[in-house]
């Protein structure tokens, strides 16, 4: 990084394989805390059914939930 003409941005996306963005989450109005709630969980979710066999991510048996997407 401190090399003359170092760019963070081409580094990364040459040696990482960056995160697909996440669906954008609108919530109807007029709905009720609860409504809302309940509409969040699917939009939270995550699995870990397709992972990539150099990744990170810890297979989990179950689906799981990330805190603020």
């Amino acid at each position: 990084q401190n090399q003359s003409g170092f760019d963070l941005r081409h580094f990364v996306n040459v040696n990482f394989t960056l995160p697909k963005e996440g669906e954008k989450y609108v919530p109807p109005e007029g709905q009720s805390l609860r409504e809302h709630i309940d509409g969040l969980w699917p939009v939270l979710t995550r699995s870990t059914e397709n992972t990539e066999k150099w990744d990170s991510l810890l297979p989990l048996p179950e689906p799981y939930v990330v805190p603020g997407g």
